[in-house]
């Protein structure tokens, strides 16, 4: 079960709940708001663009036709905005960090609906949003919950008796808790074990000389983080020189063979934070991953190279933190246009 707040399955499960009339809580143009400032808040990029001039736009005029058929029994796979049309039936993965906090409340409060009608257990599904979206602080998620039952006793998107199971779940100590994550879900929070030490020695042996794969091609990779050395940080040199950047994105993201001893530096400091590279690492991710649920390869690459991701290496925990950390929260320090290092794709 994909534990992400991932649209397509949303407006799957959404038209699935609008079609039992006995559903009065939701508001299909209400919901399809949402879904498309998750979308547009998180810079996907449309499937269709307006037709330049002389050129063939029936394909363009069906989906104007579409969106003029809209009414608001359901939600289409679709919608236009500014001319643009954004596809809908895709897996988007859509973060806390990236949307309002009111969609987002609305978006995960949909998600914690589907799971239920599918009669499956929210507990997992908590423990995967603790590092996915709340930075792995299981009390910032409680209080989180704790405000969604305290809207008019219970959010009017959470399905009935909710809280009884959610007031069980806040209850569970910190330590109890499994770290859920995808791409090791044998993982368990008993890292300073000794079993644990040797199979996480194990596991950082089976990436070693491990290529990534993903979207975008090796040349696309170099040009992305080509502003590393382009942009200007403290005392207005580059976060780090091209000689270097361009000898560790040769091959894309590999997972060297030989991990270097000595790390490399990032020239960052508090006007220009690490976080910049934090959110360059995740908008990266979300453009190159073809899963969505390999984030532990991508830092396990960036700590083999980087002095200020190399406790990733040393333990789970340090793996699972600096993981948190790479997320959609966007500095407030740099002006950075991150699409224009996307532009060759």
């Amino acid at each position: 079960m994909d534990y992400h707040i991932e649209i397509s399955s949303i407006v799957q499960f959404v038209n699935n709940q609008l079609r039992q009339k006995s559903v009065v809580n939701y508001n299909a143009r209400e919901i399809y708001n949402h879904i498309k400032k998750a979308v547009l808040d998180s810079e996907i990029k449309p499937f269709l663009y307006p037709p330049v001039k002389e050129e063939d736009n029936s394909y363009y005029q069906k989906y104007v036709r579409m969106k003029a058929e809209w009414n608001d029994e359901y939600i289409p796979d679709f919608f236009e905005n500014d001319g643009l049309f954004y596809d809908l039936d895709r897996i988007q993965y859509i973060f806390r960090g990236n949307t309002s906090e009111e969609t987002f409340r609305i978006l995960f409060s949909l998600k914690i609906g589907q799971l239920k009608s599918n009669e499956l257990p929210i507990n997992e599904f908590l423990s995967f949003q603790v590092y996915d979206n709340f930075y792995g602080d299981k009390q910032e998620l409680d209080g989180y919950l704790q405000e969604l039952l305290a809207i008019d006793g219970n959010f009017y998107l959470l399905p009935s008796n909710f809280d009884e199971e959610i007031g069980n779940w806040i209850d569970k100590k910190s330590d109890s808790i499994v770290e859920i994550a995808v791409e090791n879900p044998e993982i368990k929070k008993s890292p300073n074990s000794e079993k644990e030490e040797i199979e996480f020695k194990k596991y950082l042996e089976s990436r070693k000389g491990f290529k990534i794969p993903g979207k975008l091609t090796d040349e696309q990779i170099c040009n992305f983080f080509s502003f590393l050395y382009k942009e200007k940080s403290v005392n207005k040199e580059p976060f780090l020189g091209e000689e270097s950047v361009n000898k560790i994105f040769a091959n894309g993201l590999f997972i060297p063979q030989e991990i270097p001893a000595e790390k490399l530096n990032l020239n960052t400091s508090l006007r220009f934070p690490k976080k910049i590279i934090d959110y360059a690492i995740h908008f990266f991710f979300l453009k190159h991953s073809l899963t969505g649920r390999d984030k532990h390869d991508f830092v396990l690459f960036f700590a083999s190279y980087f002095k200020e991701y190399e406790k990733a290496l040393n333990s789970k925990k340090g793996l699972y933190n600096i993981t948190s950390n790479i997320s959609g929260e966007v500095s407030t320090k740099t002006g950075i246009k991150w699409y224009n290092y996307l532009s060759k794709i």
